[in-house]
């Protein structure tokens, strides 16, 4: 179990180019590791992603 964060933004080149910009963090909150011993052995991931749209 986890939660996701982020954030995006679209920005416009011209009429028919755009460029997608998102930075996302997914956030375990269960423990991964199947020994008992480590109560703290979480999942973390931070995510830069890019997208390029354009029409022809």
């Amino acid at each position: 179990m986890g939660f996701l964060v982020g954030i995006g933004k679209i920005v416009s080149l011209n009429g028919s180019n755009k460029l997608m910009l998102e930075l996302r963090n997914n956030i375990g909150l269960t423990n991964v590791d199947s020994d008992p011993k480590s109560q703290y052995t979480k999942s973390n991931s931070l995510n830069f992603i890019l997208g390029w749209n354009f029409a022809l």
